[in-house]
């Protein structure tokens, strides 16, 4: 993921399965699509969830600082 802040919105799906084309991993969809939020947020970056279906959310966890 890029740092610029010139760039469209991560779309997560999309990038969950152009990561799932190009890298060989044993990491399950999910775990990809929680990679890439977890990424993007990190660095402040607008993210797009346009899922084709229902059965693909992605639970965001609540982080709490103590």
């Amino acid at each position: 993921l890029d740092d610029s802040p010139f760039f469209v919105p991560v779309r997560v799906h999309e990038l969950a399965a152009r990561v799932r084309q190009r890298v060989k991993t044993g990491l399950p969809d999910l775990s990809i699509e929680e990679l890439i939020v977890e990424m993007a947020s990190v660095r402040q970056l607008a993210m797009a969830f346009d899922l084709p279906g229902s059965e693909n959310v992605v639970q965001i966890p609540v982080r709490y600082r103590c």
